[in-house]
């Protein structure tokens, strides 16, 4: 077990977000990219907003974990919420080409956009 792991299942907040973000490329196997989602939540659960946004993002994309995409806005427009810059620019692309559900609103897009450009070069700030 590595020492990423140990910190992680020993309830490092940051530790579970690293794992999880190296579970989801794969690197350590195919066969643990699914891992990856138990691991953003973990982090999620703690506040951890880089770990909301890649857990909405997972969700929403059903490639890792299968597709919810109720669940998955919700745990993006939370991101979002806390400035999140992923969330934001995937909310401003999301409304303005009315994707995953959302309804094509692009005085909305708009908003998150530029919402996304105010924040970008802030850090995100979590909880933990």
């Amino acid at each position: 077990m590595s020492t990423l792991q140990r910190n992680a299942e020993a309830g490092d907040t940051l530790a579970q977000y690293e794992l999880a973000s190296v579970l989801s490329t794969g690197f350590l196997g195919e066969d643990k990219i699914e891992d990856s989602f138990y691991w953003y939540m973990k982090a999620a659960l703690r506040g951890h907003v880089e770990s909301i946004w890649n857990a909405g993002l997972q969700l929403v994309e059903g490639k890792v974990i299968e597709r919810d995409i109720e669940a998955g806005l919700h745990l993006i427009h939370m991101a979002a919420k806390e400035r999140c810059y992923g969330a934001l620019r995937f909310l401003g692309h999301a409304y303005h080409s009315g994707l995953h559900g959302l309804y094509m609103d692009k005085q909305k897009g708009e908003f998150w956009y530029l919402l996304a450009d105010k924040y970008k070069d802030i850090d995100t700030p979590s909880r933990y």
